[in-house]
Formats: structure tokens, C-alpha cells, sequence
């Protein structure tokens, strides 16, 4: 029932709404996270872009040039606001990335290039090295692992940087182009044309509208990569929860994280250990006077404060056996204290079945603790493993449960149980019997608290 249990929440995960949901929101959080590194980032590189052409250049374009940067600025504050807050649609880094295309875009049309030399075309901006920059904003929106932010940002960027240059050059009473220089031009010729204000180099803005297409699709692949590898990293997270949750109401966080390393498997152990075995007193009178679904709510209520006291003192569940529970300590998770954390654990089922009620019914418990060599593993078919223990110290913890009833007792102890557990605990002698399958009598213990 437990594996089931498992396989179902595996199987919500991957197919169901709350998988869906679950990567939703470590996307979201992602792109979240990214933007603000971009927003952070892209404030530092203006800044430092805008002190230096202000500092470079003569006034008063440089008291422009720092006007715009700062422009830019405020609007990557704006936006780096509005992320995480009540505002952060899933459409607003859309219109941010159009709102810098679009200013961008403004910032070249009209700039006015007669204050460097009066009657100097306008198209020659395209030669003053800016387009290196647009790089920088289809970069940034990558930060946000959202492919389709960057293939909008790389589409605005490039329309930012080639309408302006269509609308400047349909503005012009006189153009010069590529074609303009004469097969076999000289030295001169060729610098006179391209060095022309006039000059509007066509091709060179199909190559720079190339390029910016292939840094945005290269981007964008970049992304998509690395957007697989968040939700594969997601996945593995959220296999990893839901084994914890399952398993974590069975074993420890040690063993699921265990389990999880080793494909859901165990090494196999040979190694000394305390075995815990616990039943229910006169169960099979109770269950024959409830009805099948109060058995199962009363079982349901008992072994959550059972697997609680054995999980608290560092036990492990190997087995539900009807009303009965069987537990080790030390394996698989090393415990020097095992002894002693196992007659802690019978006392705390003791302590903590007694006085109240499960499903309306009052129990009594009987608990055999045994300490000895064992052998454990999992085992079993491909399909299907348990992690189960053997030896005579597991036969001899399920015989010591059984004798409670001769002895009248809730706790009975073996004599190796009783030397390792140590002082702290009030032990009392009951006897000793002969146990099938060894030889000689062994002594057995009770303990009170």
C-alpha cells in the first residue's frame, strides 16, 4: 500500500494539475529573479555608459546623451518596482521590452546631429558604432528564461533599429549606397563614396537586421535550454518532496534521502541492531465486534501515534503486519544509542497509547525489544522491493512480544536490550525461558519508565 501510495503521488506529479501548478511557479519565480538581475544589471551599464559620454562628449550633447541614458534608467526602476508586486502581469516585461524598442527607436530617428556639424545627415548616426548596444537589451531579456520575452525584445529591437533608418532615408533629397562605387574604383573613389553623409549603406543594414535575428534566435535556444534544465531540475526537486512525504511518515529523512539516492533501493547490511515488534492486545476480539471500515480508522489512528514514538527516537518501519509493527534501529541509518532509543521508543508507545481512545476504542499494546545481529536489505523482484530484516534477533523481539501475555507484562526485554541501553531506565528481572530454535534459557526483562 505504501509503494501504491508513492506510484500515485509520482503519477499526480507528472500528470496532474499540480505539477502543472508546481513548475508554473518556479518559472514564474525564475523569470522573477532573472528580470531583476537584468533590471539590476542594466542600471549599472547605463550608468557607467552615462558618465562616460557625458564626460566625453562636448556640452551640450552630453547633457542630452545623459538626459536619455537617464531616461532609461527610471524606466528599468519602474519596471524592477512592479516585479513581485500586485502589478507584475505576466504581460508587463512584454511592454517594458517594447517601451525600450520604442524609445530606442525615438532616440534615433530625431536626434539631431547638427549640433556636432551643422547640415550633417542624420543617417549618419548609423556610423557612430550604436548598434553594438541593441545587443545588450536582446542579452538582458534572456536573464528571464523566457524564450518568447527574447523573440519579442529581438523583433522590437531590430523594427527600433531599421524603421527610423527607412524613415530617414525616405526623408533624403539624395542617397549614396554600395552600388555607387564604380568597378575598379580607386582609393579615392571609394572613400569618397563611403565616407558621403549621403551614404546609407543598405546592405550593411540588412546585415546588422540579420544579425540581431540570429542573436535572437541563438537566444532563444540558449533559453529554451536552459528553461529544460530548470524543470528538469523541478521535477527532480518535486520526485524528491513527494518520496520524502510519502516515505516520511514511515522512516526517517535519512532513509527516503537514502532510498532516493540508490534508485529506491538499499544496500544490503549485516550489522547489529535492536528490533522493536509492538501488536495490539486482544485485537481480534475488538475487530470482531467493529464494522471493517472502524477496524481500519482505529488501526489508521493507532499507528500514526505508533510510527510517531519510532520515528521521534530514530526507528525505522519495516513491516505493518496486521495490527502489528515491526521497527529497527541502527538499521538502515547507523545509531550508536540504537538500545537505548528503542526502549525509549517502547515506552513512548506505551506512554502514549495509554489513557486515550482510537476510533473510540481504548487499546493496550505488548512490545518485545530485542538486540542482536541481523541481516538487511531490500529484496524481492524487479518490480517489486521491500526492505526487510533477518535473524534471530528479529524472531526473538516478535517471540519476547507474544510472551508479554504469560508474563503479564506491557514491555518485555531481552538481556542484551538491557546491558546496551544502560543506566537512566527502571529495569526489573521476570525471568527467564526457553526460547525455540536456542539454546539455553534467556533471561527477560520488564522496564517501568
Amino acid at each position: 500500500s505504501r509503494r501504491l501510495e508513492l506510484l500515485q503521488g509520482l503519477n499526480t506529479f507528472f500528470s496532474g494539475h499540480d505539477g502543472d501548478q508546481h513548475l508554473a511557479a518556479v518559472f514564474r519565480q525564475e523569470e522573477r529573479s532573472g528580470l531583476k538581475a537584468a533590471m539590476i544589471g542594466r542600471t549599472i551599464v547605463l550608468l557607467i555608459i552615462g558618465l562616460w559620454l557625458g564626460l566625453s562628449r562636448n556640452y551640450p550633447q552630453n547633457l542630452i546623451i545623459v538626459a536619455v541614458v537617464m531616461t532609461f534608467v527610471c524606466i528599468g526602476l519602474i519596471h524592477l518596482q512592479l516585479l513581485g508586486s500586485r502589478y507584475d502581469y505576466s504581460w508587463v516585461k512584454y511592454l517594458f521590452a517594447t517601451i525600450d524598442a520604442l524609445m530606442l527607436g525615438l532616440c534615433i530617428a530625431f536626434t539631431d546631429l547638427s549640433l556636432l556639424a551643422p547640415g550633417l545627415e542624420p543617417v549618419m548616426l548609423y556610423r557612430f558604432g550604436v548598434f553594438p548596444w541593441l545587443v545588450l537589451l536582446i542579452a538582458a531579456a534572456a536573464f528571464a528564461y523566457s524564450p518568447g520575452l527574447v523573440l519579442w525584445t529581438g523583433i522590437c529591437t531590430t523594427f527600433a533599429w531599421i524603421v527610423p533608418w527607412v524613415r530617414i532615408v525616405e526623408q533624403m533629397d539624395r542617397v549614396v549606397d554600395w552600388r555607387d562605387i564604380p568597378v575598379g574604383a580607386t582609393r579615392e573613389q571609394y572613400l569618397a563614396i563611403f565616407f558621403d553623409d549621403h551614404f546609407i549603406g543598405f546592405g550593411s543594414r540588412a546585415q546588422e537586421a540579420i544579425a540581431l535575428i540570429l542573436v535572437t534566435l541563438l537566444l532563444m535556444l540558449a533559453t529554451r535550454r536552459a528553461r529544460a534544465v530548470v524543470r528538469r531540475q523541478a521535477e527532480s526537486d518535486r520526485e524528491r518532496e513527494v518520496v520524502n512525504r510519502t516515505f516520511g511518515r514511515y522512516v526517517p529523512a535519512a532513509v527516503a534521502d537514502s532510498l532516493i539516492a540508490g534508485g529506491g533501493t538499499l544496500a544490503p547490511v549485516e550489522r547489529e541492531a535492536s528490533v522493536l515488534f509492538v501488536d495490539i492486545a486482544k485485537f481480534t476480539t475488538i475487530a470482531e465486534s467493529l464494522k471493517p471500515e472502524q477496524v481500519v480508522d482505529m488501526l489508521n489512528a493507532y499507528f500514526d501515534v505508533a510510527a510517531d514514538a519510532i520515528a521521534r527516537h530514530g526507528g525505522v518501519i519495516n513491516q505493518f503486519q496486521g495490527d502489528a509493527v515491526l521497527a529497527t534501529f541502527n538499521v538502515p541509518v547507523e545509531d550508536e544509542a540504537h538500545a537505548t532509543n528503542a526502549v525509549q521508543a517502547a515506552l513512548a508507545i506505551c506512554g502514549a497509547v495509554s489513557g486515550r481512545q482510537f476510533a473510540g476504542q481504548s487499546l493496550r499494546v505488548r512490545v518485545g525489544v530485542n538486540t542482536g545481529p541481523l541481516i538487511a536489505g531490500s529484496v524481492g523482484s524487479r518490480g517489486r522491493q521491500n526492505y526487510t530484516v533477518h535473524g534471530d534477533a528479529v524472531n526473538l523481539a516478535a517471540r519476547l512480544e507474544s510472551m508479554n501475555k504469560e508474563y503479564g507484562t506491557d514491555i518485555l526485554l531481552s538481556e542484551t536490550t538491557v546491558q546496551q541501553a544502560g543506566e537512566g531506565f527502571s529495569f526489573r528481572a521476570v525471568g527467564e525461558a526457553e526460547i525455540r530454535g536456542k539454546t539455553g534459557r534467556v533471561a527477560l526483562y520488564t522496564v517501568t519508565s
